[in-house]
């Protein structure tokens, strides 16, 4: 799983930005990036992230569910709102802009270096 864990008010979650997640940051924040969204000026950026973040740690943790983990918690958005600290919000921003890069990570296969041919390349140099 490409999840991000993050620790906030002494709760650890598990941010996941899967397909699901995406659409649900679209019709949430509108048809905006959701990284313009979270670094809007005043309660926009600061509601934007929060309903980021509560996107991203319920797809996490169902996605934990569905592979056998214990039960986490999922946060309220309301319940964040009213509970994150203004140093606090840079820290939820950064953790799903990171589940968001995460999420967009291709694997590429490792490529296979043919130490013959990079030594006869040397020698030839």
């Amino acid at each position: 799983m490409r999840s991000v864990t993050t620790e906030w008010q002494g709760k650890t979650y598990h941010l996941l930005y899967n397909g699901r997640a995406m659409f649900a940051a679209r019709d949430a924040l509108g048809d905006q990036d959701i990284i313009a969204a979270l670094t809007q000026p005043g309660a926009a950026g600061m509601q934007a992230t929060v309903q980021a973040f509560c996107i991203l740690a319920e797809q996490g943790e169902l996605v934990r569910r569905m592979d056998g983990h214990a039960r986490g918690s999922i946060p309220d958005a309301d319940d964040v709102a009213a509970r994150i600290m203004p140093d606090e919000l840079i820290e939820l921003q950064q953790a799903v802009v990171n589940a968001v890069m995460r999420g967009y990570h291709r694997d590429q296969p490792e490529e296979e270096i043919d130490l013959g041919l990079a030594e006869l390349q040397k020698k030839t140099e």
